[in-house]
């Protein structure tokens, strides 16, 4: 089980988030939504504890912070939303090798697309096919909880299937998803974190979340539900 309870948190003298708090069961998903500098990734930094704090991450029966490092990486694992290789040298395998911790490394490969390509440079890799890799990553370490940050930007609509029916898997234990698309959100059916003014506000059903009538509330007119479709209004 996760537990965040978050009181306040502070960036460069300014307060990014306060009161967030939910608690998420085993296997249960969770999708964060909010607007640009809502503080979705400042909160995923703190549930892996890329940001310390003190007493508000409570996983299995313990705070974030009396975890081992090892402990840590068993249970938790944080897909940014960009790859960054500081080894202009590292090439596909090697990196997906150093990502591995309790994963298979021949599923990951594959999930890559790089099969046969996997000496190439990640370097010379596209945005999509880079982000595709760290993806791929996540397969390799296969955390208890993973969390992606927006998994979909730079993709072409083939690449965003194929990583819907991977969180749709059972590939990963747990997985909370950071997203602006509320139509991908809305098929992946996960419980809603929505992140407004700094706070959270916790939807623990979807379908809940994308009521015609809280989407007005949250949105305005800019977003509206049509049959099975989450769209914008242009």
């Amino acid at each position: 089980m996760l537990k965040v309870a978050l009181k306040s948190f502070s960036f460069k003298n300014k307060t990014v988030l306060k009161n967030i708090s939910f608690s998420l069961k085993r296997n249960q998903n969770m999708t964060i939504l909010g607007e640009n500098g809502a503080g979705k990734s400042t909160l995923a930094k703190i549930v892996c504890g890329l940001y310390k704090t003190k007493k508000t991450v409570f996983i299995d029966d313990l705070y974030l912070e009396n975890l081992s490092f090892e402990k840590r990486a068993m249970k938790l694992n944080y897909i940014p939303a960009k790859l960054e290789v500081y080894d202009e040298f590292l090439r596909v395998k090697e990196f997906l090798r150093l990502s591995l911790v309790k994963g298979d490394l021949k599923s990951a490969v594959a999930l890559s697309g790089f099969d046969k390509r996997d000496g190439e440079f990640c370097k010379d890799l596209s945005s999509g096919e880079a982000q595709m890799l760290l993806l791929a990553s996540s397969i390799a370490h296969n955390a208890d909880i993973t969390i992606f940050d927006e998994p979909v930007s730079n993709l072409d609509p083939k690449r965003v299937k194929r990583v819907f029916e991977m969180l749709k898997s059972d590939l990963l234990l747990q997985k909370i998803v950071i997203t602006h698309n509320l139509h991908f959100a809305y098929k992946l059916g996960y419980s809603i974190l929505f992140i407004k003014d700094s706070r959270g506000e916790f939807y623990e059903n979807c379908d809940d979340f994308f009521e015609k009538e809280n989407l007005l509330r949250l949105f305005g007119k800019s977003v509206v539900k049509k049959d099975d479709f989450v769209v914008m209004e242009l």
